[in-house]
């Protein structure tokens, strides 16, 4: 492989990763207006610009809409996931790795939201940390299935042990 020939594979990488991650928000929001109506509630999408705001629901929604939205977006990524499979768009795959992360992480975040009143500040570190922690976890359980963890690590640690033989 040539120069140019990784400059490009580069760049359509980060430039499908950038795009999971506009797309991973407008999933989130289209889902959750789904499932809200779906549930019996009456959904109102809001958007600003190219990217969707929020869901606003009147009425009671079913609790467990969260639960089916989030395995909703879930599958979605895994699919996108799966058909990659077996190129080397490692960025990518890490970019939809780290959506599922932030995907589990909002259950968390949704549910503490309707009766909680600590401060903002807290919720926000308990979110962040969630996502961080389900978002190390998967890529260490699917890195190595989706080849996201194999290349370049694999070959810097096997260099570094023939260096050292």
């Amino acid at each position: 492989m040539g120069p140019l020939r990784d400059a490009r594979q580069n760049v359509l990488d980060f430039s499908l990763a950038g795009g999971v991650l506009y797309g991973a928000i407008w999933l989130y929001e289209l889902a959750n207006y789904a499932v809200a109506g779906l549930a019996g509630g009456n959904a109102l999408l809001t958007v600003n610009g190219l990217l969707p705001v929020s869901v606003t629901v009147y009425g009671v929604v079913a609790p467990y809409s969260k639960l089916v939205q989030t395995g909703a977006c879930l599958t979605c990524i895994l699919l996108v996931l799966a058909t990659i499979r077996t190129t080397e768009l490692r960025t990518t795959k890490t970019a939809l790795i780290s959506v599922m992360g932030l995907y589990l992480a909002s259950v968390q975040w949704e549910y503490l939201s309707q009766p909680y009143t600590g401060q903002l500040f807290m919720r926000e570190i308990l979110f962040v940390g969630l996502a961080s922690v389900a978002g190390l976890a998967l890529l260490v359980l699917l890195g190595g299935r989706f080849r996201v963890l194999d290349g370049p690590f694999k070959g810097s640690r096997a260099r570094t042990k023939a260096d050292e033989g």
